[in-house]
């Protein structure tokens, strides 16, 4: 088959973006143009592209579009005496590409057969021709039409995902408009796999409080991709932070009578209230249902007799930061709900966070000195208790003097430690708990 390539006229355009355009003008240096002002409206200016370069075959090149960009001359004003400004509209090359559909409307190609007459065969020396094989002819039209015939690919459409693994899809055709009338063992696949994590993003949650609420401390967060693969940076799931809440500098004491945080109630600030202040107020002593203090370095102290048990000794009750109802109340020591006196006073918070971290830790290391002394021998777990309740000791003697001053009064210090016997080796946490007891003691003396 003898084809001519047929000529597709193609539908395309130069693309343009408007270049950004501007005026400029020379300095006014001379001192003839001191104090006077360009005034200039914007350029006009347009585009003009080629058409297309055509081939000598009839097809057209495509290369990049040879456009540029024509302006008038700026009108401009100058705010004194001279009217040539010397100014000019300057414009970058703007930068084009062609903008083609693909053609709708192609002419056929038109074919024309070229046969060769077979040579006269011989049968051996018979000398009679061989006959032409039954469909010969239509074979030989189907594999010369088959042989001029091609597949025709489009374009790879984006990934059908942005946040994973997807697929892209493309057209195949054969160019004679009949998917028969090429091979279908050539065919070009139409689909093929793909991945893609550009929109792949990280899903932030809620800072939690800070860790601690009166100070230095640090809160977290969750963070985690919504995909297989995230491709930014990760944001930040703990940040420190600095914990200043209400109740870190109230320091209130609220009394309730009758009903359960309800009925009566009367509130007091730092200071010692007897029982004569109390009943001038309107407080009933012997009707006290529940109280709170708000606070986190304020406490409360009660009295069972009189003015703080000085004529009579009675029980003591302390209450810190909370609320306390009839059980509450019990159970700090507050007998009967009869409180006839009381004091409320701050805190010192960097005694108060010291003694609160060391009897922590004096009994955390306590109870893994105890574990591990007991493992070890009998003498080891004596020291081991005979350390913890040193320390525990100490930071309760620390808690009394805690008072309005801030600092602990003098002979509250840690009571002397006994001498204690030479300890074997493996009985190295009894020995962490004796140091913790004697560096408490020492810091709060």
């Amino acid at each position: 088959w003898n084809c001519t390539q047929p000529v597709c006229e193609q539908a395309c355009k130069p693309n343009c973006p408007v270049p950004a355009c501007e005026t400029r003008c020379p300095k006014l240096g001379t001192k003839a143009y001191d104090g006077c002002k360009v005034k200039c409206g914007q350029p006009n200016c347009a585009m003009f592209c080629p058409e297309q370069e055509v081939c000598p075959n009839g097809t057209k090149v495509m290369g990049c579009p040879k456009c540029s960009t024509r302006c008038d001359k700026p009108k401009c004003v100058v705010d004194c005496a001279h009217a040539d400004t010397g100014c000019k509209t300057v414009c970058p090359d703007p930068v084009c590409d062609w903008d083609c559909r693909k053609p709708k409307d192609c002419p056929k190609p038109e074919c024309k057969m070229v046969c060769e007459k077979p040579p006269d065969c011989l049968n051996g020396q018979l000398g009679v021709p061989v006959p032409m094989q039954d469909g010969w002819e239509k074979t030989a039209v189907s594999s010369a039409h088959r042989e001029s015939t091609r597949w025709e690919t489009g374009e790879w459409t984006v990934c059908s995902t942005k946040c994973g693994e997807g697929s892209q899809h493309r057209s195949v055709t054969c160019n004679s408009g009949h998917d028969e009338d090429c091979s279908m063992r050539r065919k070009p696949v139409s689909a093929r796999p793909c991945e893609d994590f550009r929109g792949c993003e990280y899903t932030v949650g809620e800072w939690t409080p800070c860790s601690n609420r009166c100070g230095p401390g640090h809160k977290t967060r969750e963070v985690s991709c919504d995909g297989p693969k995230c491709l930014q940076e990760k944001p930040a799931t703990e940040e420190k932070c600095v914990g200043h809440q209400e109740a870190c500098d109230a320091c209130l004491v609220t009394i309730w009578g009758g009903k359960t945080f309800e009925g009566w109630e009367h509130s007091f600030g730092p200071g010692d209230y007897t029982s004569v202040e109390l009943e001038y107020r309107g407080l009933k002593c012997d009707d006290i249902s529940s109280l709170e203090v708000f606070g986190d370095y304020c406490e409360m102290k009660a009295y069972e007799y009189g003015d703080f048990n000085n004529e009579h000794s009675g029980w003591t009750a302390k209450f810190r930061h909370g609320k306390y109802d009839v059980a509450g109340l019990e159970a700090a020591g507050a007998k009967n709900n009869d409180i006839s006196s009381f004091k409320v006073y701050r805190l010192n918070k960097a005694v108060t966070d010291a003694v609160t971290g060391a009897s922590a830790a004096a009994t955390g290391a306590a109870s893994a000195a105890a574990s591990t002394a007991s493992q070890a021998n009998t003498q080891a777990a004596t020291t081991a208790n005979a350390a913890s309740k040193s320390a525990s000791d100490a930071a309760s003697q620390a808690r009394n003097g805690n008072m309005t001053s801030g600092l602990p009064r003098a002979g509250y210090g840690v009571p002397s430690i006994p001498n204690l016997p030479r300890l074997r080796a493996g009985a190295g946490a009894t020995s962490l708990v004796v140091a913790l007891a004697v560096a408490v003691g020492g810091m709060l003396v």
